[in-house]
C-alpha cells in the first residue's frame, strides 16, 4: 500500500514539474523511485537472510571470505572504480552539459544517489554473491554459476542492442572474475555503483532519459567500455595483491 502511494505521488510530482517548467516528458523519472528504493532496501538483507536460513551460514559470508565487508578495501575499490570510469567516460566523449544543469535537473540525481548505490550493491549480492556461491557448492567450478548468473542478470536488464549485450556479458563476467580474485564483493559493488551513478548523472543532467531496453551503442563505444572493464579488473587485482587481500575463507568462518 505504501509503495503504491509513493509511486502515485512521485508520478504526479513528475507530471506537475514537467507542465510548470515545460520539460520534455520523462525528463524527471520520479516514477522509478519506489522501485529503486525498494530494491535498494531489500536485496542485501534478503540475500543475507537466505544465506542464514537456507544455506545455514552467516549472512556476512556472502560479502567476503572474512564474513564481512572489508571497509578499508571497499574505500580503495571505490577510488579505483571512480578514476577508471571517469577516464572511460571522457574517452567515449560523454560529458555533463554544465550549461543545462539547474537545481531542477540536479534534484533527481541527488534523490536517486543513495538508492542507486544500494541497488547496485544488492544486485551484486544476488548475482555475484549468493547465486555464484550456491552453484559453486554444487559444481567443481564457480564458472558454471557465473554463466548462469550472467544470463539471469541479462534477462533482468532486458537489453536488445547486440553491442550493449556483448559489453554487458563482459561487464558481468569481469565482476565475477574480480570477486573470485579478491575474495569478496567489494570491488564489484564499487564498480557497479559508480558505473550506474555516472550513467544516471550524465543522463539526467543532460535531460536525456532513455528506457533501459532501448539503449544503443556503437562499436567504438563498446570497445572503449569493455577496455574500461578490463582495465579496472587489472588495476584492482594488482592492488589486491599489493595489499595482500585475503582470498580464501577460514573453516571457522565457513561454519559460522
Amino acid at each position: 500500500m505504501l509503495v503504491s502511494v509513493v509511486f502515485a505521488l512521485s508520478q504526479a510530482l513528475s507530471l506537475v514539474l514537467q507542465v510548470v517548467f515545460g520539460l520534455p516528458e520523462g525528463s524527471l523519472p520520479w516514477g522509478m523511485l519506489p522501485l529503486v528504493a525498494g530494491l535498494a532496501g531489500t536485496l542485501v538483507p534478503g540475500v543475507m537472510l537466505i544465506a542464514r536460513v537456507v544455506d545455514r551460514r552467516p549472512g556476512g559470508t556472502v560479502s567476503s571470505v572474512l564474513g564481512r565487508i572489508r571497509l578499508r578495501w571497499l574505500g580503495w575499490c571505490f577510488l579505483i572504480a571512480a578514476l577508471t570510469l571517469i577516464a572511460n567516460l571522457l574517452t567515449r566523449g560523454e560529458t555533463v552539459e554544465w550549461s543545462s544543469v539547474t537545481p531542477l535537473t540536479l534534484a533527481p540525481v541527488l534523490v536517486y544517489l543513495p538508492f542507486v548505490v544500494f541497488q547496485a550493491a544488492g544486485e551484486e549480492y544476488v548475482f555475484r554473491g549468493l547465486l555464484i556461491q550456491s552453484f559453486a557448492s554444487w559444481f567443481s567450478t564457480p564458472w558454471i554459476g557465473a554463466l548462469i548468473s550472467t544470463a539471469l542478470f541479462g534477462l533482468v536488464h532486458d537489453y536488445s542492442d547486440p553491442m550493449i549485450i556483448a559489453e554487458f556479458v563482459v561487464f558481468s563476467l569481469t565482476l565475477v572474475w574480480i570477486t573470485l580474485r579478491t575474495g569478496g564483493l567489494e570491488a564489484a559493488v564499487a564498480y557497479h555503483s559508480i558505473n550506474n551513478l555516472l550513467a544516471l548523472t550524465v543522463s539526467l543532467t543532460n535531460g536525456v532519459h532513455t528506457e533501459q531496453g532501448a539503449v544503443q551503442s556503437s562499436t567504438r563505444e563498446m570497445i572503449v567500455t569493455i577496455g574500461g572493464h578490463l582495465a579496472f579488473a587489472a588495476l584492482i587485482t594488482w592492488l589486491a595483491a599489493r595489499k595482500d587481500i585475503t582470498r580464501t575463507a577460514s573453516p571457522a568462518i565457513d561454519q559460522g
